[in-house]
């Protein structure tokens, strides 16, 4: 008989990662999950509830709004971009599915402490996230940070602290002029960059949301290659990734994962880390083949323990 080896379940390393913050080595990602954690216990969330959805429970309420064929969704997990997709293109338009996302992230929320555990870290100075809530600035406000939404077609939306929006191509100069001090040629303040659009509480106009299947698609196959601006790009060199509330069973987060781990080879040797959630051994091997850690575990108990090694 074949005998079956146990593997012993280890943990993250909250010690170098904690470290790895206060030396600024670490670039942190906010995925969905990082977000929607924080409720109330045993809480359900539907549009306009005062906490965050997972990937799931948007998609569903997307469904439900657009009519989404009962069958499709009891065949496994909602795609939520493929839904996106079939809402906009088949049952509605753009206009419908921004509505719809509107009325579910323009809500009264506070970050959590994991949020603000690493934006209190002041050697901390990108923080990069792929979630359209604005938790991340509200956490990051004491810093005056810096806000950086790419909004797809329309290029990139820079915010320079104290100062009003504007829109500046993603290469060039302007957004250098924008956010580094001329002396030092370095930003004063941390960086927040939002690579999949956000929410605009004031302006449901200003909503942009990269959320579709020809989203994900244009977004990863850009003409230019700069599925990450120059200026970020630049600020990433030589940095360890902490991946924070990912599913690494969509497919768009494993594209942007593969990318980012290959765009690492040739530099120093790094590490990346990813806490996520029901993923195998033979996954994690895979992955880990590829320089990236997965501990699955619950990112409550993950904050907990960073929080007091920080």
């Amino acid at each position: 008989m074949e005998q079956v080896t146990n593997h012993p379940v280890v943990g993250p390393p909250y010690g170098f990662i904690a470290n790895g913050l206060k030396k600024g080595r670490i670039i942190p990602f906010f995925g969905a999950a990082a977000s929607a954690v924080y409720r109330p216990p045993d809480a359900e969330w539907e549009p306009g509830k005062s906490f965050m959805p997972f990937g799931g429970e948007l998609a569903m309420t997307l469904a439900k709004a657009a009519n989404y064929p009962k069958d499709y969704l009891t065949a496994g997990p909602p795609d939520l971009a493929f839904i996106a997709s079939w809402a906009e293109h088949f049952q509605g338009t753009r206009d419908d599915v921004n509505d719809n996302l509107h009325k579910s992230f323009a809500v009264d929320c506070t970050p959590g402490d994991l949020h603000k555990a690493i934006a209190g870290v002041e050697a901390t100075r990108l923080f990069i996230t792929t979630n359209y809530d604005d938790l991340l600035e509200q956490a990051l406000s004491p810093r005056q940070p810096h806000l950086i939404i790419d909004r797809g077609s329309q290029g990139l939306w820079v915010t320079a602290a104290g100062k009003a929006p504007e829109q500046v191509p993603a290469t060039g100069d302007r957004i250098y002029e924008l956010l580094n001090d001329e002396s030092t040629q370095l930003s004063p303040h941390p960086v927040l960059f939002k690579m999949h659009g956000s929410v605009n509480k004031a302006d449901p106009n200003n909503d942009c949301y990269l959320i579709t299947e020809e989203d994900y698609v244009d977004f990863l196959g850009r003409d230019s290659g700069h599925y990450l601006p120059p200026y970020i790009d630049a600020l990433m060199q030589g940095k360890d990734l902490l991946f924070l509330g990912y599913s690494l069973a969509d497919w768009n987060v494993r594209v942007i994962l593969r990318k980012l781990l290959k765009r690492t080879a040739s530099s120093r040797p790094m590490r990346c880390w990813a806490i996520v959630s029901g993923k195998s051994h033979v996954e994690q091997q895979v992955w880990q083949a590829q320089n990236l850690n997965i501990y699955p575990m619950d990112l409550l108990a993950f904050a907990e323990e960073l929080k007091r090694n920080l």
